[in-house]
């Protein structure tokens, strides 16, 4: 079955399939193969599939990815489906709702939300999701500063990751 997939997702990378599936909105008839995967096994391949058009998801579609994942055990018990689901998380953290949000974030499935929550926890404060947003948005202002500082071929002055360190700089209110 791994190797068929592999035939199929390969077909489906080159660009004229690729662009005649979006054009025939056929996107969404993946997505539903992939909401209704019976095993692991399968969820990981179906992710794969879906991966292919991460970049051409609509807001629509992305609700319906992470609202259809969290109603299925085999994609939540899917490793290779869960990093698909990250990277999604990733790209379309912005137009994701809160609820959603929180909801991903109790199923284990936002690895970088997760990462600042128990960084948090460890200093025995809670966190909510819009202050979240604002240390990820800080960690791609880094990001962007770090390769605007290696153009110029300046040291790196600052730490890469949010750390403990930088968190205890901020005036945290119980």
């Amino acid at each position: 079955m791994e190797l068929i997939h592999e035939r199929i997702n390969n077909f489906i990378r080159k660009v004229p399939i690729k662009n005649w599936i979006i054009k025939r909105d056929l996107i969404n008839d993946l997505i539903d193969i992939f909401l209704f995967s019976n095993n692991f096994k399968e969820a990981g391949l179906n992710a794969q599939t879906i991966y292919i058009f991460i970049d051409n998801l609509v807001e629509d579609q992305v609700i319906k990815i992470l609202k259809g994942s969290l109603e299925n055990d085999q994609i939540l018990g899917s490793r290779n489906a869960n990093n698909i689901l990250n990277a999604i998380i990733r790209i379309y953290r912005d137009i994701i709702p809160l609820v959603l949000r929180q909801e991903l974030i109790d199923n284990n499935l936002d690895e970088k939300a997760i990462s600042i929550i128990d960084l948090f926890r460890r200093i025995n404060v809670s966190i909510t999701i819009p202050a979240i947003d604002f240390f990820l948005g800080l960690d791609q202002y880094w990001e962007a500063l770090e390769e605007i500082m290696s153009k110029i071929k300046s040291k790196k002055v600052f730490p890469r990751e949010i750390t403990i360190d930088v968190i205890k700089k901020f005036t945290v209110k119980k």
